[in-house]
């Protein structure tokens, strides 16, 4: 889910904030610096690093995947209601796909 997540905020921003760094160990680093239990301030400012330029329903569906055990199931009717939201808010039409 976390994986999507991130994809999904490539597609949306661009890049991701780790995107051109090749240490791996620095991405993970930053990836783990925005999960629960760490210090507030260094959660607040990896989570604004990773959905800057997103809208705020990416914060809403981040916290929902947070919330999650590692094999719980999400609630993906949610997730769906909250970006249609987005588009509906800000009239963005939904185009079937070209296989649909």
């Amino acid at each position: 889910m976390e994986s999507w997540f991130y994809m999904m905020v490539e597609i949306y921003a661009g890049k991701l904030p780790w995107s051109g760094v090749g240490d791996m160990d620095a991405i993970g680093q930053f990836k783990e610096a925005r999960l629960p239990g760490n210090q507030l301030k260094v959660r607040t400012d990896a989570v604004r690093a990773l959905v800057a330029g997103c809208p705020e329903e990416f914060i809403t569906i981040l916290r929902h995947i947070d919330e999650m055990r590692f094999y719980g199931r999400p609630d993906y009717s949610w997730i769906m209601k909250m970006l249609r939201a987005y588009l509906t808010e800000n009239k963005i039409p939904e185009h079937p796909y070209d296989w649909e």
